[in-house]
């Protein structure tokens, strides 16, 4: 038996069901025994009509989920718009691919101008790249965009900034993910 300090926890539950069973054979069972059948029959309605709510939220959510993966799909560009990204996207990768320090800060800077675009057509708002940025939310993308971003403004705003070409490449492939994400390459 369990018991705790002196005290047997299987008799307190013995004596706690004899009571409820005194109380319910001496108050209850005249009152509640002529109603156990129409209560029978409000459980099994209201069981029936639980099990028809759930299965119409299950279809909602699914619904739901249907619109949602709709939503977020990556937005679709004409033909001659994804030429163009091809050409400007080479021209970055020209860039990083280069032995000059230079030129990956410029593939840097473009790849951000890019984004740039990207975010004003889609329709974000700002008047900055850091304010669209911010109204796109928090999804691993734009994390990823915020980073690439910020090692822009260092190559910008700090004018002796060094990069090595590893960095460049890495900052690049940020880019190269986001714009992934938004159906740009």
């Amino acid at each position: 038996m369990i018991k705790t300090g002196e005290v047997d926890i299987f008799i307190i539950f013995k004596k706690a069901a004899s009571l409820i069973e005194w109380i319910y054979l001496t108050y209850l069972k005249d009152f509640i025994g002529p109603l156990l059948p129409t209560i029978e029959i409000i459980l099994n309605i209201l069981t029936a009509i639980f099990i028809v709510g759930i299965i119409f939220v299950l279809i909602k959510f699914r619904k739901l989920r249907i619109k949602e993966r709709e939503f977020y799909k990556p937005v679709e560009i004409e033909k001659h718009e994804a030429d163009n990204n091809k050409i400007q996207w080479s021209v970055v990768l020209d860039h990083i691919s280069s032995n000059n320090s230079a030129e990956w800060k410029i593939a840097i800077i473009e790849a951000d101008n890019i984004l740039d675009n990207i975010l004003k057509e889609v329709g974000y708002e700002g008047e900055t790249l850091a304010d669209r940025l911010k109204s796109a939310g928090s999804s691993e993308s734009v994390q990823k965009a915020w980073e690439a971003h910020k090692v822009r403004n260092e190559i910008a705003h700090e004018g002796g900034k060094e990069i090595t070409q590893h960095e460049a490449k890495r900052v690049i492939s940020l880019y190269e993910n986001v714009f992934k994400r938004f159906g740009y390459l």
